[in-house]
């Protein structure tokens, strides 16, 4: 399904496959959210006087939900205090994302260029729905969606593909017409097992080792390689 370019890009041979729709993930795919994500937790774990080690936190940022995160770093919670903490990096996020995040180079105009072209955009993201919508909005991004679906709204969490299959049934379209792009292997896994095709965003190559395992049909470095690699 697909081949090397030998620039690190893959391109896609999408002739076997008519896309319709390009569904992304947001955080650390279209925004670079991770300096809020850390705050985030740091916040709530130092708040509540739990030990930690401060590089884990670093490290486990975009690769696991975030009540994985909070009982990876603090292994002695019970999984009410979980949730409570989970409750309270919420509040604390959605105050104080903003004063963090930003947009990667490029998304905005590789966006407008795949909307021109006919695709049905949309956002498939583990983010409360609330958040995403502030950030698109504050990013001028909202007017390029067709769709957003958060993983409140559907019955199962990320690798599941119950948002692939909620997004391609708002957009009118089979799964098998989408192609979602992400950058961990949850977004993967969650396209592949919604039968989309799947496109892994490794910006500085420190996991794209991580993001080969899980064979995506194609592997960018930048948003603004996917009009190349999907032929466009």
């Amino acid at each position: 399904m697909a081949q090397n370019r030998g620039n690190g890009a893959i391109v896609l041979r999408t002739r076997e496959r008519r896309i319709r729709a390009i569904l992304f993930d947001l955080d650390l795919t279209l925004v670079d959210s991770s300096k809020a994500i850390i705050r985030s937790i740091r916040y709530t774990l130092d708040s509540r006087g739990h030990s930690y080690r401060k590089e884990d936190v670093v490290k486990l940022v975009g690769k696991a939900p975030l009540e994985d995160q909070f009982r990876t770093l603090v292994p002695s919670m019970s999984d009410e205090e979980i949730w409570e903490c989970v409750d309270s990096f919420r509040k604390f996020y959605f105050t104080h994302h903003l004063e963090d995040a930003t947009i990667y180079p490029q998304v905005v105009e590789t966006l407008q260029y795949l909307k021109e072209q006919g695709f049905k955009l949309g956002v498939v993201t583990g983010g409360y729905r609330e958040t995403v919508i502030v950030v698109l909005n504050h990013f001028h991004l909202n007017s390029l969606f067709d769709v957003v679906v958060t993983a409140s709204e559907v019955k199962s969490h990320k690798p599941s593909p119950d948002m692939v299959f909620e997004a391609a049934r708002r957009l009118r379209v089979a799964a098998s017409e989408c192609i979602v792009v992400g950058d961990s292997p949850s977004d993967i896994e969650m396209g592949k097992r919604a039968g989309a095709l799947t496109a892994a965003v490794s910006r500085d190559g420190s996991n794209r080792k991580r993001l080969e395992e899980n064979e995506p049909d194609l592997i960018i470095e930048n948003i603004k390689e996917l009009p190349t690699a999907l032929h466009i």
